[in-house]
């Protein structure tokens, strides 16, 4: 824990974190999946929809990133999460 909270970092299959450049101690590997990747946007959106998450305007790059974001419903109804062609989605 940092500060009381749980720190995650995307890591590989084998749940190293370096991978991501993370060398914080106590900082616990999670595995980016398209399902993982899923629930962590929506549960995302939520919380900002709820204003739980906020950060300041200030921040400029983050807003752009969020207002980017796209969302496709594949043939089945599968619905998948990311930045357009060029952009960052992490």
């Amino acid at each position: 824990m940092q500060n009381g909270y749980r720190v995650y970092a995307a890591c590989g299959a084998d749940g190293d974190t370096q991978g991501a450049g993370v060398s914080f101690p106590d900082t616990e590997g999670y595995r980016i999946t398209a399902q993982s990747k899923r629930e962590l946007v929506q549960g995302l959106m939520m919380a900002v929809e709820q204003r739980r998450v906020t950060w300041p305007a200030a921040w400029e790059v983050l807003t752009a990133e969020m207002r980017r974001y796209e969302y496709a419903a594949g043939p089945s109804g599968q619905v998948t999460y990311s930045a357009p062609s060029g952009y960052h989605d992490d």
